[in-house]
């Protein structure tokens, strides 16, 4: 039971991780270019192409205000926004800490960094970033949220369990961190704390729907389906809207092999917002599954329109494109871009990964 409940709920750690808001400071005119005409009409313009979605045009756009003035640190980290947006996390940590050497005091700024290379694995470097932030702003719950989910990254659960009640009392995620907390607890063995705490927080938040997954996820290690299935069911219906829990209920279904539930809540998450690479991913991963190889390769490649720097989408591309007659070529060359791309990461386990599936295809 502990390994089934380690295996998933840390799946939830990661959804909580990746869900977590990125408060990220976008660029503001600089007082020194005040009077610079085209430099407010580069910003501008910048601005509503990533309201728009357009992020290619709108960091080069960025970048041309750059000839402009190259002292606004609000500009790199507008720069930095894109970059993370795109999925594209070595350069945001290299424009927010641009950012920082123009303004070290902006805990805004030390939050980006953090998420940053938390999400390139570098877990020292990104609590060290958290830690910055909060000595500008120890009220700051989101940088404490942060610091905990890298610090259970590194194996130190017990201060990230008191860094995340530290969060929990400032109250002001709806709840959420509690489910961080129960993973925090069940990883030194805790798993009757942890289910408590998750109680506790459902009663307290009862419009939680995370909350509610995470009390789903824990009640199927204990082998409760009946239960498990009830949690999971009321927090797809709390968070209609929102595509990641309809993902993440649908990840669970999946698994469980209710394939038409799963369908069901991915659809919904794809209809919810046509520009989700995780929605499309995941409606790939069930087309893959069912060896609907051409649909699947359709869903992965909308996915790629829309982060076109993750290795994970590359890689489940050239899967899909295996499965297909005389694709073996096209195969190859998404696992390649996909090796690529996490070895820029630094990732060797998924180079070795995919170098084993290229030996296989060649």
């Amino acid at each position: 039971m502990n390994h089934f409940l380690r295996t998933t709920a840390l799946s939830g750690l990661l959804l909580l991780a990746a869900a977590t808001p990125v408060v990220i400071a976008r660029p503001a005119a600089a007082q020194s270019a005040a009077n610079n005409e085209q430099f407010r009409q580069l910003l501008e313009r910048g601005r509503t192409l990533v309201e728009a979605g357009n992020y290619a045009e709108a960091l080069r756009t960025y970048q041309q205000a750059l000839f402009y003035e190259r002292r606004d640190p609000k500009l790199y980290s507008g720069i930095g926004y894109i970059y993370a947006l795109q999925g594209n996390y070595q350069e945001a940590a290299q424009a927010y800490r641009q950012a920082l050497y123009l303004d070290s005091r902006n805990p805004d700024f030390h939050y980006a960094l953090a998420y940053s290379l938390g999400q390139l694995g570098d877990h020292a470097n990104a609590a060290l970033a958290y830690r910055h932030s909060l000595q500008l702003d120890p009220n700051r719950a989101d940088s404490r949220i942060g610091l905990g989910v890298v610090l259970m990254r590194q194996g130190y659960f017990a201060p990230a369990y008191e860094t995340l009640a530290q969060a929990a009392r400032l109250d002001t995620d709806g709840g959420n961190v509690y489910g961080l907390m129960a993973i925090a607890l069940l990883e030194q063995d805790q798993g009757r704390n942890a289910l408590s705490l998750l109680e506790q927080a459902v009663q307290r938040y009862p419009n939680n729907g995370r909350l509610k997954l995470q009390l789903g996820i824990f009640m199927l290690g204990l082998g409760d389906r009946e239960a498990a299935l009830r949690w999971l069911s009321e927090a797809a219906r709390l968070d209609a809207q929102n595509p990641e829990t309809q993902i993440a209920v649908g990840r669970l279904l999946q698994e469980q092999g209710n394939l038409v539930a799963a369908e069901t809540l991915y659809r919904r998450a794809a209809a919810l917002t046509d520009d989700s690479p995780q929605a499309q991913m995941a409606i790939g991963d069930l087309l893959l599954d069912q060896e609907a190889y051409l649909a699947a390769v359709v869903a992965y490649r909308r996915a790629l329109e829309l982060a076109p720097n993750n290795p994970d989408l590359y890689f489940r591309l050239g899967l899909a494109l295996s499965g297909r007659d005389n694709r073996a070529g096209e195969a190859i060359t998404a696992l390649q871009m996909a090796r690529e791309l996490y070895g820029r990461r630094g990732d060797r386990a998924g180079v070795e990964r995919i170098e084993a599936l290229l030996n296989e295809l060649d």
